[in-house]
This record gives structure tokens, C-alpha cells and sequence, in this order.
């Protein structure tokens, strides 16, 4: 909207052009109360409306008298998500948790190492793939949180956290409909995927079992985070092979080992906010597992996850920069997050979470600076040791 007093300027200028002055004043005070009757309007609809649509789901779901209304519209602030979207369509991004996009980072991260390390030596990423990796990893995310929440919509209810859900609050979003849109989800995955070539085709869709599956992980395990590592993290494996048409195991082994053993870290810091819901409602967790000697557990992963990294660059004959960006980095970063950590404070579990966005970053950016200060005759000697050896 513009400003009143800028308002008022550009109508008094119309107003004595084409106007007589006696209706000026009178003409330009109309025009103003209609613009606020509109934002009225708006904001009745819009912002009030949101709030007060999550209330009344809170209400429904958990049997709330009147006299608590209030308390649940001040424990339940607003995303941006509720003050944009109209109501069925916020349910839908809930729904595949785009309002949260640090799961699609640690899910494109890994494709993005995949196609670093298969890039060859003295060249850049190529910037299609990445695109690719990117539109790829929102859907796969959203279609892999679909997934979760139609398998764990009784769970979820029982847990603080995840108890406002979409298909756990009545009223909302029903199961098929919520089937609709995880086929939807899949199919533009397939559109993605029909830009790649044959071999990473096939290696792709041999990720989808373990997709499926990995809800049922913590029913039937007490650390689900390495079912988790494996799925997420297939992307190395999907990225290299998108360069190559095929994939070195002596290569991409050691790294996807290290992403696993890095999933392993965050998610474990991340299920410390809900351990005492995981007791309670009885499914496997490895904060649960781990206990009070999570933090000598982490560190050994955290110096296994590093070694893993060091002998990838050994593998793969990457230059000094990364090393020292990629490495170096993802050591400081884990020395930082597991030094501060409280695992007994959710605010604080989650924030080390989310940082592990930028641990990703570091490693790509190490990754990509160490193929590009490579020498392509290097990589001609190392292939023809091989081939003797």
C-alpha cells in the first residue's frame, strides 16, 4: 500500500486537474476510507484468519474448552507459511515441511559432493546438474516427509513437537489426499530424473525401497538415524555417477561413508529434543541409545566422519584447498557444535542442527576447489599407476 501522506499528495494532484477544488477535500476523504476499509479486510481475512483457523484445529483435535483458546494462540505462533498461503494450500507445504528447508539442504548437499568429486580435474561443477540436484532434492524431501507422516500419523500425535501436523489435526488434510500429493511430488521426482542418464536412472529409483521403509526404522530399531544416513546420503552416489555414467567405489565409498557418519551426528543431536516423547511412546532413537555418553559417541563419529574425508582426497588425488577448506573446516565446525551442544535443551539441539547446513557447504566448497586446482596431468599418471598396478 502506499504510504497515506504520499497517497494524499498524488490525489490532490489529480483532484485539481480534473476536479473542481470545492469537491477536492471531500472526494480524497471517501478514496481514504475505502482503502482502509480494504486493509481491513484484508488483514480480518488474512492474518487474523490464519490464527484463529489453527486455534480452531487445536481446538477439535485435543478437546479444548473455550477458556484455553488464548493460551493456544499465544503457543502457537504464526509461520509464514499461515500469513502467505491460503489454508489448503499451507497444509500442502506443511505437509512436505517446505517451510522448513533445512532437510532439502541436507538432502541436496550430498548430490552436490557426488557431482564436486566426479567433475573433472581443473573444471567447475556443472551448474545443469546442480539445478537438477536442487529441484530433485524439494521434491524427494517433501515426498519423503509424505511418506513419514502417512506412516507415522498416530505416532506423531502422541509427540509435543510433531502433534500439529497436518494429518494428525482432524479437519485438515485427509489420507488420500494426502496420497494425491505424494504422487504428485513423485512425479515431477521422474521429470528430474528423465534429465539424467541411464545408469543414474536405474541407481536412483534403487533408493526408493529404502525411502518406503525407513518409517517403519524406528519401530523396529533402536538407531533409525542409520537407516536415515544411508537414504539421505544416497545422492553422492546418484551425483558422481550423473558425471560418469558409472561409478569408483575407492572413490565415492570413503565420502558417502563419511555422509552417513555425519547423518548419524546431526540427527542424533536433533532426537535429543524428542527422547522424552520416544520413551513414552516406545520407538527406537540413537539419542535414546546413546544416553549419557552421547557426546564421547559423537566424537568418535565426528573423528571417523573426518578420517573418511582425508581419505577421499587421498583417493581421489584432490588438491591442497581442500584439505584445508573441506577438512579443515568440517573439523572446526564439529569441535564447535559438539563443544556447545546442551542435549538437554531443545533450542539448543535444534539450532546445531541447522547449522549443519553450512559444515555441508564447507565440505562442497572444499571439494570443488580441490578439482579445480587439480591438473589434469596428474589424474593421467594416477590412471596409468592403475593400470599398472
Amino acid at each position: 500500500l502506499i504510504p497515506r501522506k504520499r497517497m494524499a499528495a498524488h490525489l490532490s494532484l489529480l483532484t485539481r486537474k480534473w476536479r473542481p477544488r470545492r469537491l477536492t477535500g471531500l472526494w480524497r476523504t471517501k478514496h481514504m476510507l475505502r482503502v482502509k476499509e480494504k486493509y481491513k479486510f484484508f488483514q480480518k481475512n488474512w492474518m487474523e484468519g490464519a490464527k484463529s483457523r489453527k486455534v480452531a484445529a487445536c481446538e477439535a483435535r485435543f478437546a479444548t474448552t473455550s477458556s484455553d483458546s488464548k493460551k493456544i494462540e499465544n503457543a502457537l505462533p504464526l509461520s509464514w507459511v499461515d500469513r502467505t498461503f491460503p489454508r489448503k494450500l499451507a497444509l500442502y507445504i506443511q505437509l512436505a515441511r517446505m517451510e522448513k528447508p533445512i532437510g532439502s539442504w541436507l538432502l541436496m548437499l550430498p548430490c552436490w559432493w557426488g557431482t564436486a568429486l566426479g567433475t573433472a580435474p581443473g573444471h567447475l561443477p556443472s551448474a545443469k546438474l546442480m539445478a537438477l540436484f536442487m529441484c530433485g532434492s524439494i521434491l524427494m524431501r517433501g515426498s519423503g516427509c509424505t511418506i513419514n507422516d502417512i506412516w507415522d500419523r498416530d505416532i506423531d500425535s502422541k509427540v509435543e513437537r510433531t502433534k500439529t501436523r497436518p494429518l494428525v489435526v482432524q479437519d485438515n488434510l485427509s489420507l488420500r489426499e494426502a496420497m494425491s500429493f505424494l504422487s504428485l511430488q513423485l512425479a515431477g521426482g521422474l521429470l528430474v530424473l528423465y534429465h539424467l542418464n541411464e545408469y543414474t536412472k536405474v541407481l536412483s529409483l534403487a533408493a526408493m525401497p529404502l525411502v518406503v521403509v525407513y518409517p517403519l526404522m524406528k519401530r523396529i530399531t533402536p538407531i533409525p538415524q542409520l537407516w536415515l544416513g544411508m537414504v539421505f546420503n544416497w545422492g553422492i552416489l546418484v551425483g558422481y555417477a550423473a558425471n560418469h555414467g558409472s561409478l569408483d567405489l575407492s572413490v565415492v565409498a570413503p565420502l558417502y561413508l563419511s555422509a552417513v557418519t555425519w547423518t548419524v551426528i546431526y540427527d542424533t543431536i536433533y532426537a535429543h529434543q524428542d527422547k522424552t516423547d520416544d520413551v513414552r511412546v516406545g520407538v527406537g532413537s540413537s539419542a535414546l541409545l546413546f544416553g549419557s555418553n552421547s557426546s564421547y559417541i559423537l566424537s568418535g563419529l565426528a573423528l571417523s566422519m573426518v578420517t573418511s574425508l582425508g581419505i577421499t582426497g587421498y583417493q581421489a588425488d584432490l588438491a591442497a584447498p581442500y584439505y584445508v577448506v573441506g577438512v579443515g573446516g568440517a573439523l572446526a565446525h564439529l569441535t564447535w557444535q559438539l563443544r556447545t551442544v546442551d542435549y538437554d535443551d531443545p533450542r539448543s539441539c535444534g539450532g546445531k542442527f541447522v547449522s549443519n547446513q553450512w559444515l555441508g557447504l564447507l565440505i562442497f566448497l572444499g571439494l570443488v576447489l580441490g578439482r579445480w586446482c587439480q591438473s589434469p596431468e596428474d589424474l593421467t599418471e594416477i590412471d596409468g599407476q592403475k593400470k599398472d598396478s
